[in-house]
């Protein structure tokens, strides 16, 4: 919900909008004025959620890179808050091991261990690697620069490119600055 909607800044209802503005003679503005009482309010109605944004983003993204992961969005974001990993973690990888979904086997996405594990599905492989930067003694409890330069060691500017990416998804907030 944004600023606009919260403040509520529009206690009236839309019939008044609509008449105000056709008596002053601005059609095209009544008519948008009209329409965004009935956004906010849709948006604070009691148990309608919201569209998460980082979902909206990630699809975003995905979308404009023509990559198949597309469809997996949602598992990227469920599985970074099921084990509170940084929510662009998981897509970058998959980006830079994988072309964001062109080029992958075994649905393994992410190259685990070395593009030789097999999962039975996209949202398998999701969930199981995120369970193990998160749970997994290697990668628990470092930055994510320490955490990616122990998931590929073999490149020195592995890490450096995967932040490119997560960067490109959103800039970093103080929640995402370390993976727990």
């Amino acid at each position: 919900m944004n600023d606009f909607c919260s403040a509520r800044l529009f206690h009236f209802s839309r019939p008044f909008w609509r008449n105000f503005f056709q008596r002053a003679g601005q059609v095209s503005l009544a008519i948008s004025l009209s329409v965004a009482p009935s956004l906010c309010q849709e948006a604070v109605r009691p148990g309608v959620k919201s569209p998460d944004w980082r979902l909206t983003r990630l699809k975003q993204y995905f979308r404009s890179h023509r990559s198949p992961l597309e469809k997996v969005s949602e598992s990227f974001v469920v599985a970074a808050d099921r084990y509170n990993l940084d929510w662009r973690l998981l897509p970058s990888l998959a980006v830079i091991e994988s072309g964001g979904g062109k080029r992958y086997r075994r649905n393994n996405i992410f190259g685990w261990k070395s593009g030789r594990a097999r999962f039975k599905s996209l949202d398998q492989a999701i969930d199981y690697v995120a369970s193990r930067l998160a749970e997994s003694p290697m990668y628990r409890g470092k930055s994510i620069s320490e955490l990616l330069r122990k998931y590929n060691p073999a490149r020195p500017i592995y890490a450096k490119k995967v932040i490119q990416i997560m960067d490109s998804l959103a800039p970093e907030t103080p929640l995402a600055a370390a993976v727990p």
